[in-house]
Parts: C-alpha cells; sequence; structure tokens
C-alpha cells in the first residue's frame, strides 16, 4: 500500500551567541549563630554567619562570575573566586522560588567587621563585561547584658522581682546597660518558660539609645507568656542585634494574677464588744468606730506556704481566719485601706462608699466638700484642690469649704497654712506663700479637717491640695526622612515622665509637621501613629504621600502638657514624587509589545522619571511553549537604558506560544511601576530551513545512494569570533502543540508540544546531516520544530 506524503518544516536551527552581561548579587545564604537558616538580600548591611557564606549570583549563559572580598579597614583580599562557565544546566531554584541562571560560590569564615564584594562578569575569553559592589558587615558577637532584671515598683506594697503581678505594685521589670558593638541593639523580646519547657515570647520595648528594655507589667505577668494564673515561670529578655544575634537574660519568678475573693467586712459593736457583719445602714454606737478585713488563711501567703495571696501588714488569725483592723471617722471623704497579696496585687476599699446609721449621742465627723486656690502670678483661681502651673508661681491663698457642723472644724494643709470654719459656718479662707519656681514636679499636702474640744477625735484626711508643675521642654531626638514610605519619623524625648504610678504626670503627646510648598503654602500634619519604645522616647510618624507632588521645606515640633515645646527645622527640602516612573521596554527603538523579537539582546528596558532616580527592582520572563518561568539578570546601559542577560528560553513562532516579560521599577520616593510586555521570541541567529516533504513512515528511509530521504544538512558554522563550531553540542529538540505529529531525529523522538535535550556531534567543524522523520506512520499534515542549541562549547 502506497504511504501518504506528509511535510516537516524545519523552523530553524538557533545558536547561542553571547551578549553583554551584568554580574548580579541574587542573596547570601547562610546559617546563623542560631543555627537558622538565613537567605539575605544583597542590599543587607549585616549578616551573622556561624561559619561559611554562599554567594548566590544571577548571572547569564557563557559567563563567569569573578568574586573578591576585601576587608575595609586594611584592605586586605580575603576571597577571591571564579566560577566555571555558566550553562544551560545552571538553572537554580532559589528558596523565595524564583528560578534564574547563574552560580553560586562559597566564601570562608571571613571573621568578624566591615566587607566590600565586588562580582565581575566575564565572557568565556576571561574579558570583563561589568561589575558590581555590594559591601557588608559581619557581626557573630551577641549583645552585652551586664546587669540583671530589675523590678520596678509602680508604688503600693508587696511585690518583687521573686513574686509579681500584672497590676498595681509592679510597674514594669526592665534590664540595663545594653549594648552591642557590632551592628547596634535592634529588639527585644520578653519570655517565660514553664515547667514543661514550654517558651512563650513577645516583643517589648527596647531604647537603644539609651541602652534599657522594658517589659511594662500587664506583658511580663501577661496571660500570652503565663497562661497559668498562679505558677513559677523562668522569665527574661532576648535582646537581639541588627545581625540577628541575641543573648537571654532570666530569672527565676512566681506570676501571680489573682486577688483572693473572698473577702468580708466586720465591725465592732461599741455597745456589746461584738463583731459584726457589715450591712449597709448598721447602726454605729461610737464615733470613731472599729471596723476590720476578714479573709480565709487558706487565702493568705503568711499561712498557706506559698507564694500567693495575701501577705503582711499585721495580721492577726484564729483557727481559719486571718484578720486586719483599722480605726475610722464616719463619714469618710478621702480615707482608703488596700490589703495586698505577695504579688503586690489589692484589694480596695473606700470608706466613703460606708454607711451607717448613728446611734444616740453620737456625733457626724467633718465632711470635706471642695477647695479652690489662687495662683499669685497667673492671677487665676483653681476648679478644685488640683493647681498645676506651667510657669514659675506660688499659691497665695485658698478656701476650703465643707458641712456645716455644730462644732468648730480646724482646717490645717501640710506645711502650707491653716484657718478655722466656725460652728454652723462651711468655709474658711487661708494665706500662704507655697512656691514651685523650677523643674518639674507633683507635690500633695494633706488637708486635714478635724473637730476641736469633745469633738477632737473625730475627722481626719479629707482630701489633698495636689501641685503639678513642669517648666522643661522634650527633646527632638532626629528626625528622618523616608522618600520610600512618604513619612518623616520623629524621635522625642521626654525626661520629666517617670516610670510608676505617677506615669501620666508629665509626658509629651502633642506632635506636628508643618510642610511648606514652593508657593509658601504651609500645610500642618498630624501624626499617622506614635509608638512608645520606652517610658521616655516616643517615635512619630507623620505621613505626607496624600499631598501633590513637589519640593517642600519642613519643620517639626513636640508639646508636653504643660505647653513647653521643642522645635527643629529639617535642612534642604523634601521631594514628594506622587508619579511612579515609565517603563517601556523597546525592540530596535520600537515597543516590543505584538512584536518578534529577534534576539534579546536586542530588547532594552528604558526608564523615565519627572523628579527622582527610577531605578529595576526585577525582570521575569514567562511564557513560550514550554511554558516557562524565570528571572532575569540586567546591565546599565547608560541613560536610564538597561539590556538584559540571557536565560535559556525556547523560541516561540505563534501567538498562543508568546513570552510576557515583566519588569518592576521604582524611583527613590518609592513609586512603583509593573510593565509587562507580551511578545513572540526568536534567537537572533535563527537559520531557517526550507519545508521537508517525505513519506509518512516512522523510519528513516534513504535514496539509492544511501542518503536520507528527508534530513537537516549544515555547512561550516562559526562563532562570533570566527571559531569552528565543533564535536558534541547540547540542544533542545521542540516540536510546535498544534504539529499533526512528533517527529525523530538524530535518534531523539519528541511529540507534539514537547521539547527534550538533544545531542548534535558536528565533528571537525565541516557541517551536519541528520535524518528526521516522523514518529508515528500514516498521518498527514505538517509538524513544526525547531532545534536549538543555547550554547556552544
Amino acid at each position: 500500500m502506497k504511504l501518504s506524503e506528509f511535510i516537516i518544516s524545519a523552523l530553524g536551527l538557533s545558536l547561542y551567541l553571547s551578549s553583554p552581561a551584568s554580574a548580579q548579587l541574587y542573596n547570601y545564604s547562610y546559617n546563623d549563630t542560631g543555627g537558622k537558616l538565613v537567605t539575605a538580600k544583597p542590599d543587607t548591611a549585616f549578616l551573622n554567619p556561624s561559619g561559611v557564606i554562599t554567594l548566590n549570583l544571577i548571572s547569564g549563559l557563557d559567563r563567569k562570575e569573578r568574586v573578591t572580598v576585601t576587608r575595609d579597614s586594611d584592605k586586605t583580599s580575603m576571597f577571591e573566586g571564579t566560577t566555571s562557565l555558566v550553562t544551560v544546566a545552571d538553572r537554580i531554584t532559589s528558596t523565595d522560588g524564583a528560578e534564574y541562571y547563574g552560580k553560586s560560590l562559597v566564601l570562608p569564615t571571613l571573621g568578624e567587621g566591615a566587607f566590600t564584594l565586588k562580582s565581575d562578569t566575564l565572557d568565556n575569553k576571561g574579558n570583563l563585561v561589568s561589575s558590581s559592589t555590594y559591601p557588608f558587615s559581619i557581626d557573630i558577637t551577641a549583645p552585652s547584658i551586664p546587669d540583671p532584671i530589675v523590678w520596678i515598683r509602680a508604688g503600693f506594697m508587696n511585690g518583687s522581682i521573686d513574686v509579681f503581678g500584672n497590676t498595681t505594685a509592679t510597674q514594669a521589670l526592665s534590664v540595663s546597660r545594653l549594648s552591642d558593638a557590632g551592628s547596634g541593639l535592634s529588639k527585644a523580646e520578653w519570655f517565660a518558660i514553664d515547667d514543661a519547657g514550654t517558651r512563650r515570647a513577645v516583643p517589648t520595648d527596647l531604647n537603644p539609645l539609651t541602652g534599657e528594655a522594658l517589659a511594662p507589667a500587664a506583658i511580663a505577668a501577661g496571660v500570652v507568656v503565663a497562661p497559668k494564673d498562679q505558677s513559677y515561670y523562668t522569665v527574661g529578655f532576648r535582646i537581639y542585634d541588627k545581625a540577628g544575634n541575641y543573648r537571654d537574660v532570666t530569672h527565676r519568678s512566681a506570676i501571680d494574677r489573682t486577688v483572693p475573693a473572698f473577702m468580708q467586712y466586720q465591725v465592732q459593736n461599741a455597745a456589746t464588744g461584738v463583731w459584726q457583719d457589715y450591712v449597709p445602714g448598721m447602726t454605729i454606737y461610737a464615733n470613731p468606730l472599729q471596723f476590720r478585713f476578714k479573709m480565709r488563711k487558706q487565702d493568705a501567703a503568711d499561712f498557706n506556704g506559698t507564694d500567693f495571696g495575701w501577705y503582711g501588714q499585721g495580721k492577726s488569725s484564729d483557727a481559719d481566719f486571718a484578720y486586719i483592723n483599722a480605726t475610722l471617722s464616719y463619714p469618710e471623704t478621702y480615707n482608703y485601706y488596700e490589703i495586698f497579696t505577695k504579688a503586690g496585687l489589692r484589694h480596695h476599699l473606700s470608706f466613703n462608699t460606708l454607711r451607717f446609721t448613728l446611734g444616740p449621742g453620737v456625733s457626724e465627723a467633718p465632711r470635706y466638700v471642695k477647695g479652690i486656690f489662687h495662683l499669685k502670678n497667673a492671677n487665676t483661681w483653681s476648679d478644685g484642690d488640683t493647681v498645676r502651673m506651667t510657669s514659675p508661681d506660688c499659691v497665695d491663698s485658698g478656701v476650703v469649704t465643707t458641712e456645716v457642723r455644730s462644732y468648730t472644724q480646724l482646717v490645717n494643709i501640710d506645711n502650707v497654712g491653716s484657718c478655722t470654719i466656725a460652728p454652723n459656718q462651711t468655709s474658711c479662707t487661708l494665706t500662704t506663700n507655697f512656691c514651685k519656681l523650677t523643674d518639674r514636679g507633683y507635690d500633695p499636702r494633706q488637708i486635714i479637717i478635724t473637730g476641736t474640744d469633745a469633738y477632737a477625735g473625730l475627722g481626719g484626711r479629707g482630701s489633698y491640695l495636689y501641685s503639678y508643675w513642669d517648666y522643661n521642654p522634650p527633646v527632638i531626638n532626629s528626625v528622618t526622612v523616608k522618600p520610600e514610605e512618604k513619612q518623616i519619623v520623629m524621635r522625642v524625648t521626654d525626661a520629666d515622665t517617670v516610670n510608676d504610678w505617677r506615669s501620666y504626670m508629665w509626658v509629651t503627646n502633642s506632635f506636628a509637621l508643618t510642610l511648606t510648598d514652593g508657593s509658601g503654602k504651609a500645610l500642618v500634619l498630624s501624626p499617622a501613629s506614635v509608638n512608645s519604645l520606652n517610658f521616655q522616647l516616643k517615635e512619630v510618624v507623620f505621613s505626607y504621600g496624600s499631598l501633590s507632588s513637589g519640593q517642600y521645606t519642613a519643620s517639626a515640633s513636640a508639646t508636653d502638657t504643660y505647653g513647653n515645646q521643642a522645635t527643629t527645622k529639617l535642612p534642604g527640602t523634601i521631594k514628594h514624587d506622587v508619579a511612579p516612573p515609565i517603563v517601556s521596554v523597546m525592540f530596535k527603538g520600537q515597543p516590543a509589545d505584538g512584536q518578534l523579537v529577534r534576539g534579546l539582546e536586542n530588547l532594552e528596558i528604558h526608564l523615565t522619571d519627572d523628579m527622582t532616580q527610577p531605578s529595576i527592582i526585577s525582570v521575569s520572563l514567562e511564557g513560550g511553549p514550554t511554558s516557562d518561568k524565570v528571572k532575569v539578570g540586567w546591565y546599565n546601559k547608560g541613560n536610564n537604558i538597561s539590556g538584559l542577560q540571557y536565560p535559556r528560553i525556547f523560541p516561540s513562532t505563534d501567538e498562543d506560544d508568546s513570552y510576557t516579560l515583566t519588569v518592576v521599577a521604582s524611583d527613590e520616593a518609592g513609586n512603583v511601576t509593573t510593565k509587562a510586555s507580551r511578545f513572540r521570541y526568536v534567537p537572533d541567529n535563527l537559520i531557517e530551513f526550507n519545508n521537508i516533504k517525505t513519506l509518512a513512515v516512522n523510519t528513516s528511509l534513504k535514496a539509492t545512494d544511501n542518503t536520507p530521504l528527508a534530513f537537516l544538512q549544515t555547512n561550516s558554522i562559526r562563532k562570533k569570533n570566527g571559531e569552528l563550531v565543533t564535536g558534541p553540542q547540547t540542544g533542545t529538540l521542540s516540536v510546535r502543540k498544534d504539529a499533526a505529529f512528533g517527529i525523530t531525529l538524530n535518534g531523539i523522538t519528541v511529540v507534539a508540544g514537547e521539547t527534550k535535550d538533544i545531542t548534535i556531534n558536528f565533528g571537525t567543524g565541516d557541517g551536519i546531516l541528520i535524518p528526521v522523520f516522523p514518529a508515528e506512520k500514516g498521518k498527514r499534515g505538517i509538524s513544526d520544530f525547531i532545534l536549538e542549541l543555547p550554547q556552544i562549547d
């Protein structure tokens, strides 16, 4: 039976010829001092390898990478090495999943210090093509922590580094005199390790300026690190430097977040001497009266043999209960009593919440109503018993008001002054010269109101004269412009702020940034965020991204709650660029979109920007007959024009096999553009053959002279340098997916839509003659294929 004819269309033979390339460091890879595998970007300033460093270099085919590392301090050469030639086998998959062509080199252990890495790209003759340099520093020494953890008291009673809670007596835990001579302090963690060995950690405050880390009480004894309300933990700080090294400091502590639930109030009946449970409105037969707190002994650390529960304060006890006694006058306006656990947690009772009925012949104690005070220099009266001074001043007089009583009441303000309220009157006026002239402070003076004569035992503390003052401005430590984030970051210290229960008294919490444009128009910005780096240092972030594009001058201010202000003016101008760079992918002077691009070496990436310098972030190529995806290196050709390195990719001859080149670029202001250009691709040196017509049989047919009926044949082929292509050369054989059948070439069978590696022996350089025939018999049609030799050995 006669076999049907078919046509093989040989699209071409492609040879890779060298193109310009640029040496690029893709990343560093190493095991850090903590044993963790780290992949660091090329612009990483500090590395902390425990041993060698692997350099992963993105390059192009037919290139070598030469690397030198020099120590900056004395210019000593620490490493010199050159890779072998980059081939099609050198396709690397990075830890982030990206693929590229390149090589890796291993640096020896370099020691600590600052270094400069220079990467040169060489052609296959050893000639320099391009160079790049990368500064980096190695720091493998952990931060210094010379001091132990310190427990900071907020006030109140009890609590310690050994037993603490999440509130009341505990203000924070801290560690001071931290330092790092290498990369500098970076961040801090607070952690707790339970008895099972589970470590739980949270970020906490670090002030790199003062070398102090701080864990506020709510964090230090919080449920995140200490899930059990009452338990023992190994607690501590982990301090990191910028290279990633860390050191721990620890302490064994009991953490307690529990206030025992049972508490009974009792009043002694003055008529019978019997202690009675308090009931609102109960009758009292004496004033002052005897009062006590009743608690279970099992809830008291004094008796239960643990570190958990009520502790101290002179308790008496019987078989089951413990007691704390107090004397109070009724009615009370200010006095209170607090009972504390060993961790410093409290039970609080304000005596003014108690309600009694007076028995026969029992008189009421004085009751404070209000006090107002006059500032001499400001010539103002306070609204109540709190005086705030924003400039040096003196209290020169005051008026104290009480409820009316039938007896004379004596008002005495501790070391300030006194006055007398006559029977059936409600106020008196005192004169004084109570001055606050420097610095800052808080000075509470007790306002004691008592009866006289037969009523002298009644009364007590009614309130305080509270004086607050602050004449010290905050300090603006630094102002940093971050163009890429379109932010200005200001750090402000208020040295008056304290880290105890008075932390709210002297603070800086008003911040402003004034930007003035070229026309003189001023815009005042409020903070986008305010973060406390520690109790005195705040980081204030202003965002100017919504403003119009242009150049601005800037000034910043910080004002405390007393009106003291610090200001600073930023040097120079801020370039606010809101327009992203324009990216164009060009082929021989025309946009590459939709074109048949002959040779990636003829593609150019053009960048333009109206205000700041643009640069390429990444280039990737995706698509083609094999649905490839690869990162591509680039090199600078000047005038914001870049060329591409050559990866191994397969030619695409129809629209379905097109490639998409995606370029991501940014400018100095952080504006980012992504440009995608879709085109078909064939090598610039594609050799096209005529159609080959043969019979539909899956074997090589020969003519009477023993030559193949269908074949590929070339004459001698030379490289650009004039050398003959000789010997075995490895390439790929691809058949278009719309082909009517697969083909067999040089013993390699490839079906439609498939690509396989193939080796062709060019012998001594006289050319080749290779049989080609269908992979299966009996099929008619056209089958397009391409033979590509991407690299000539």
